[in-house]
């Protein structure tokens, strides 16, 4: 950053803080967190905002997801699974969520609710969490 814009920043600083910011030194760096759908990182005069905007999903049981009745079958299928396979609860289901491609089992498709159960059923029947 050049002088000119780093006096700029400085004196913007100022006036939203009403007073001098603190000193910054080479190789100092800092997080500044929002209301988490931004980060902006500074480092050596150098700033990156990272914007990751807030996703909310729709979800739709038994129209386009799975229905309340698939979910609670799943639900024993993953705990049967973690008997099997004496993983935690936890891995067995991240394991479906990354099999399904999906970050919530409710936000498994309805026509794959079957490949969901075949592989549940494949980790219970050998006992370790494989493709």
């Amino acid at each position: 950053m050049n002088e000119g814009k780093k006096d700029e920043l400085i004196r913007m600083l100022r006036e939203d803080l009403g007073s001098a910011p603190p000193a910054i030194s080479p190789g100092d760096t800092f997080t500044i967190s929002g209301n988490g759908n931004s980060a902006f990182i500074a480092n050596h005069s150098t700033v990156h905002v990272h914007h990751r905007p807030k996703v909310i999903a729709n979800i739709r049981p038994g129209e386009v997801h799975i229905s309340h009745e698939q979910a609670a079958r799943l639900k024993t299928l993953v705990l049967a699974a973690v008997r099997a396979t004496s993983r935690s609860y936890q891995a067995v289901w991240t394991a479906l969520h990354e099999h399904m491609v999906v970050p919530q089992y409710r936000l498994i498709p309805a026509a794959a609710f079957n490949d969901a159960v075949r592989q549940l059923e494949r980790w219970i029947h050998t006992g370790r969490l494989s493709a």
